[in-house]
């Protein structure tokens, strides 16, 4: 009875044995197969997965290493298996497991250059999303590159982000030592940056977008204020200036239309932000000045050059016998009138000759128009002056008397009209009906 109790015992043991031997054979041969799975999808030429991969292949490494101590010894146990087969499978896996990670322990020391390289070419496609993403990703890697972060300037500008290649820019000349080469290309992107945007924002300011044109102009200060000297001079500030006046005229032109529209309240509202703007932006008084001044010149200019082209052509008159060798007359001469008498058109017409009828020509001197225009012109500057004196001095009676007589003035319109005129006669119609 023992004896067959033992017997089964002995049994069962050596069943249990042998089930254990073969799980570890079929483990041994699964576990192989595993990694070889797993080397398969390291990938040595994405920058993105290089210093990942590179990881993985040292786990790779220790993986099968810790195989061969603690498994591999117990492979002459697996009957199941082809001992020769295995083991070359395992030789094949460490070799190639090695060449891994020797690739890509050097790919990883170039990986700056890789999402370099392939920044460069989304900027040639014009992919900039991409070429942005790809040279923070090599800075990443070396933040003070300096033909990463000069390839980034060209990026950033491509995309017209214009304040963060100032930040890039005081990189360069605060943290990084350029090269000849380098500081080259620098000086050349900053003389592109101040003269295609003081180009964009002159523009803007031509189309009447005075406040896109501030933004070009404010960016070009900031530029001017924090790079060496040598690349700006003063037609930025003087963008600003223009940028200005050209957000307060805007104002009054909404506030002109508004009351065209008979919308009191808008008008109303759009005169006290030009109001506003005027009392917080004072240095633009000199501005508008010089721009009505300009704006004046221009006018006597292009009349000056119309009456130049429209000079009127003298009749020709059939001479007589006598007279024929004689220099030949107009039919009529225009008599000059004085600059001190009142303008008006000097008319000068032909008259019918009994002998041949010609069509009456029309001759209109401009010249005392011009200067009439320009003494007027004095004249209603020194009225707005002296009523904004008044002002000052409290005395609004007679301030809004001038301004009165200023707003007469402009009905003629052959100047610039000065936008405080109506500003000022807003608000003292306020303090009037008080």
């Amino acid at each position: 009875m023992h004896r067959k109790i033992l017997l089964i015992l002995l049994f069962l043991i050596s069943s249990q044995v042998q089930a254990q031997n073969s799980l570890v054979c079929d483990s041994i041969s699964s576990f192989l197969n595993q990694i070889d799975k797993r080397v398969e999808l390291i990938n040595i030429s994405d920058p993105e997965l290089i210093t990942l991969h590179y990881l993985f292949t040292i786990d790779l490494e220790n993986e099968l290493n810790d195989f061969y101590s603690n498994r591999l010894i117990k492979l002459s146990e697996c009957d199941n298996l082809d001992y020769n087969q295995i083991i070359n499978q395992f030789d094949r896996l460490k070799n190639r497991i090695l060449v891994l990670k020797d690739t890509l322990s050097i790919q990883k020391i170039k990986v700056d250059q890789m999402f370099y390289d392939n920044a460069f070419l989304e900027l040639q496609l014009k992919n900039n999303p991409k070429a942005i993403y790809n040279i923070n990703r090599s800075l990443e890697f070396k933040p003070l590159q300096a033909n990463a972060l000069l390839l980034k300037l060209d990026i950033l500008y491509e995309m017209k982000d214009y304040y963060q290649a100032l930040e890039v820019l005081n990189i360069l000349y605060h943290e990084v030592q350029l090269n000849e080469e380098q500081e080259k290309r620098t000086i050349d992107f900053n003389m592109k940056f101040y003269n295609e945007l003081y180009s964009k924002g002159d523009s803007l300011i031509k189309i009447d977008k005075a406040t896109d044109a501030f933004e070009i102009f404010t960016i070009l200060e900031t530029f001017c204020n924090n790079m060496p000297s040598g690349y700006c001079n003063d037609d930025y500030y003087h963008g600003i200036l223009r940028s200005k006046v050209g957000v307060y005229e805007s104002y009054l032109k909404i506030a002109a239309v508004a009351k065209e529209r008979g919308n009191s309240a808008m008008e109303n509202k759009f005169l006290e932000y030009a109001k506003e703007y005027l009392n917080a932006n004072s240095e633009l008084l000199e501005e508008i000045r010089i721009k009505q001044n300009d704006a004046i010149s221009q006018n006597q200019t292009n009349t000056i050059e119309s009456k130049e082209i429209n000079k009127p052509i003298e009749p020709k008159t059939e001479p007589s016998v006598e007279t024929k060798n004689e220099t030949k007359k107009s039919p009529k001469t225009v008599t000059p009138v004085s600059k001190e008498k009142p303008v008006k058109e000097i008319v000068s017409k032909t008259k019918e000759t009994k002998t041949t009828k010609t069509k009456s020509t029309t001759i209109i001197n401009k010249d005392d128009q011009i200067d009439s225009t320009i003494i007027k012109y004095r004249i209603y500057q020194e009225v707005v002056e002296e009523a904004i004196d008044l002002c000052i001095r409290k005395e609004f009676e007679h301030a809004y008397d001038k301004f009165i007589q200023a707003e007469e003035m402009e009905q003629c319109e052959c100047f610039m009209k000065d936008g405080r005129v109506k500003v000022f006669l807003v608000e003292l119609r306020k303090i009037r009906n008080d």
